[in-house]
């Protein structure tokens, strides 16, 4: 449709898409990153935003590399297509660092060694495990780093697990 009505048309000066395609894994929005590779290929003038002004260099510094294509060619493959996307580098909008004190990189991940034993992933058990560690560094970061509540965001899967974690977090 757009295709049609915009890309087709000489009588459109300008028309813009805005996309990325890491945000395409929130199905629930019924977001399509095949679509979203589709639409790119047919524009030839694509600029990106190449800044993140809400991180610190270090954790931007870890995110690069995790989506570098070199490292995530291996691991991030595109069913459909075999294949995995290039990932645009971005900077660090913010130049102030931020030191938790705890001897852990900016970039850290909580692995559940049993989740392929079970169709629900997390299992309410592990999602319990996840909510207490979450709630336990939110606490620490509170009293050690003198940081307020609304300081933390969390990303989760759903409104239902958002409502969960909520109520575990004010119990």
């Amino acid at each position: 449709i757009f295709e049609n009505l915009f890309l087709n048309n000489k009588h459109i000066l300008a028309f813009y898409l805005i996309g990325d395609p890491k945000q395409s894994i929130y199905s629930f929005r019924n977001a399509d990153l095949y679509t979203y590779i589709e639409a790119s290929k047919k524009i030839s003038n694509t600029l990106f935003l190449d800044s993140n002004f809400r991180s610190t260099p270090k954790l931007i510094k870890s995110i690069n590399s995790l989506l570098s294509f070199e490292f995530s060619k291996k691991w991030l493959k595109l069913p459909k297509i075999n294949q995995s996307i290039a990932y645009q580098e971005i900077k660090a909008g913010v130049k102030k660092s931020f030191d938790f004190n705890d001897n852990l990189a900016p970039l850290h991940f909580y692995i559940s060694k049993d989740a392929s034993n079970f169709k629900k992933w997390p299992t309410e058990n592990q999602e319990m495990k996840f909510f207490n560690f979450i709630a336990l560094e939110i606490i620490n970061l509170m009293k050690n780093k003198k940081l307020s509540f609304d300081s933390f965001a969390v990303l989760i899967s759903d409104r239902y697990q958002a409502e969960r974690l909520k109520n575990h977090l004010n119990s």
